[in-house]
């Protein structure tokens, strides 16, 4: 795997996780209201 293939998939992978810790969030927020 080329390195700069695998820098792109580690971003990717980062960003993905952020989504969905900000969808979780989102729906707790959406909870207490």
């Amino acid at each position: 795997m080329k390195i700069q293939q695998k820098k792109a998939l580690l971003q990717f992978n980062q960003s993905a996780l952020l989504a969905v810790e900000t969808r979780k969030e989102l729906a707790n927020v959406e909870c207490w209201h």
